[in-house]
């Protein structure tokens, strides 16, 4: 089964600034499954959508926020949104896989 990727502890909803500017990086994990199945993520698209219409696109190459990511989430202000899309993981056998779910975020 594919996992799902999750951001400051979900896939979708509203989270609290606070939060999100305190965030590492991006997971990956199957859920309710019989199996410990890991999965990390390897490569991402976040794009940051700013109140007046401003779109910033950044690319991850790893599961972790980049210093320039880290810096735009700081700045986040609330009913901003945050896209990740383009979520590709290496699979536990070895292969790569695009997930087919991102995740939307909107800030408190």
């Amino acid at each position: 089964p594919d996992p799902i990727a999750k951001f400051a502890g979900t896939s979708t909803g509203k989270v609290n600034a606070a939060t999100l500017r305190v965030q590492k990086g991006i997971v990956a994990a199957v859920e309710n499954f019989d199996f410990e199945a890991k999965f990390q993520v390897i490569k991402y698209k976040m794009i940051l959508s700013k109140k007046g219409g401003d779109i910033t696109e950044y690319q991850g190459n790893d599961p972790y926020v980049t210093p320039e990511m880290q810096g735009a989430l700081e700045r986040l202000k609330s009913k901003e949104k945050i896209y990740i899309e383009e979520i590709y993981v290496k699979e536990p056998g070895g292969g790569t896989r695009k997930l087919q779910t991102g995740i939307s975020i909107e800030v408190l």
